[in-house]
């Protein structure tokens, strides 16, 4: 969904400069330059945290091609991000309710991909497998494993 431009939250900052300290990234410095001159453009139509990128082409140099996605992160310890951040998951009438208690075996994952094209950033999104909603917020970076380049760049 196209939403007016608007800068980076402080969060979205946040989880970029995490994604982008995955060991091995080549161009970091330049994804890092390209951060700083990044706005929002878009939104994920169901109300999730994705968002779409447009770095400023005159404010930062273009990285290289590099592979789709680029980076991604993974929070499989949802305890940890429902404690962090707060999770909605399935009431009884498979609704996603915010008030049904957060159950102890809750399983699954949360996902952040990290996207370039034409070696600018175009997207960051998040995902979720699970009886959960995926964040309509990014949770904090301290729950999610290490950030891991793609395999292509391995």
């Amino acid at each position: 969904m196209v939403v007016a431009t608007r800068s980076l939250t402080a969060r979205e900052r946040e989880i970029l400069e995490f994604l982008l300290s995955a060991p091995g990234l080549p161009a970091r410095d330049i994804l890092l330059q390209q951060v700083d001159a990044a706005v929002v453009d878009s939104r994920c139509s169901c109300g999730c945290a994705t968002i779409g990128l447009r770095v400023d082409q005159s404010a930062a140099p273009q990285a290289r091609p590099l592979p789709r996605p680029v980076v991604e992160a993974f929070a499989n310890d949802l305890q940890l991000v429902n404690e962090r951040h707060g999770l909605t998951v399935l009431g009884d009438d498979l609704i996603y309710d915010p008030s049904v208690p957060v159950p102890d075996e809750l399983s699954g994952t949360i996902g952040l991909m990290l996207f370039p094209e034409d070696g600018w950033l175009t997207a960051l999104e998040i995902w979720s497998v699970g009886d959960l909603q995926t964040p309509a917020i990014f949770p904090p970076p301290d729950v999610f494993e290490p950030p891991e380049i793609s395999p292509l760049l391995r």
